[in-house]
């Protein structure tokens, strides 16, 4: 995070979460160790302080989320725009994705919170499979980072070679070409980036040929499904049981959600790698 701080110029804080497991789906984590709830108090802090309700993005297990959620569950309600949760698996119920398996208790807390939970399923119909319910892609190195900036090529370098050396002196260092050889013949499994953009409610369309984000205007603000070239959040009725698996139906216990749902599917993974390169291409270094 000092690395993309230096870059572009940002003071973006950063706070260690709760270490353990939720015991339940309204456990607070309160018991937990001083040192891991500095990640909840930021975001409680982060809630109370924004002037408007915010967006909140998650790309693991919930835990910190659901625990802030039962802390200050009126703050919450208030603040909350929407959450942005890239866990679970959409269809098949014997498979327990990898975020959902880090703590169960929290995904169960957070589908059951009643929050405006926009879900984004890693997987639809097993691992690395996608049936259309879920934002998996893969895309070549090449693809994504060729028109990236030199300092973002030399951030994952140093953050996929494992470099040890001063962070933000290396950032700043020559590409090495043959460092960023090895980097382009790469193949990555993505769930998200581009579908950042899309959630903090920009649009995703076809311009000229090619899948681009951009800003949304006023009267596309108003739709909640957030509608794109790609992909669109459909609300369902879901229950989910003691044991973490959800299921499609309407009950008593049941919560409204806005499931990710692929709306051209032939085109998803070429859309989404644009869209992504387009970002990183765009990646606003400080003093440039």
């Amino acid at each position: 995070m000092s690395q993309l701080n230096d870059l572009s110029g940002k003071s973006v804080p950063v706070a260690i979460g709760l270490e353990k497991p939720l015991k339940n789906p309204r456990d607070t984590g309160i018991d937990q160790q001083d040192e891991y709830q500095a990640g909840v108090r930021l975001m409680i802090q982060s809630l109370r302080e924004s002037p408007q309700p915010v967006v909140l993005l998650a790309v693991g297990s919930v835990r910190d989320i659901v625990a802030a959620f039962h802390r200050e569950p009126d703050l919450f309600r208030k603040k909350v725009r929407r959450i942005g949760a890239y866990i679970g698996e959409a269809s098949r119920e014997d498979h327990v994705e990898y975020n959902v398996g880090l703590d169960p208790q929290a995904y169960i807390g957070l589908l059951r919170s009643g929050l405006p939970v926009y879900w984004l399923p890693c997987f639809d119909g097993g691992l690395w499979q996608n049936g259309g319910h879920a934002s998996f892609w893969q895309a070549r190195h090449e693809d994504l980072l060729q028109g990236a900036p030199a300092e973002l090529i030399q951030f994952f370098i140093y953050a996929l070679e494992k470099e040890t050396g001063d962070p933000r002196a290396f950032i700043r260092a020559p590409v090495d070409p043959a460092r960023k050889k090895r980097l382009f013949a790469q193949t990555r499994n993505l769930w998200c980036t581009a579908t950042f953009a899309v959630l903090v409610e920009r649009d995703l369309r076809l311009q000229d040929g090619h899948f681009r984000t951009v800003p949304r205007g006023p009267e596309a603000k108003l739709d909640p499904a957030l509608p794109n070239a790609l992909f669109s959040f459909e609300e369902v009725d879901v229950t989910v049981t003691d044991t973490g698996v959800v299921r499609y139906e309407r009950g008593p216990k049941s919560k409204k959600i806005r499931r990710f749902t692929l709306r051209n599917q032939a085109d998803y993974a070429r859309g989404m790698t644009e869209a992504t390169a387009q970002l990183l291409e765009g990646f606003p270094v400080k003093g440039r």
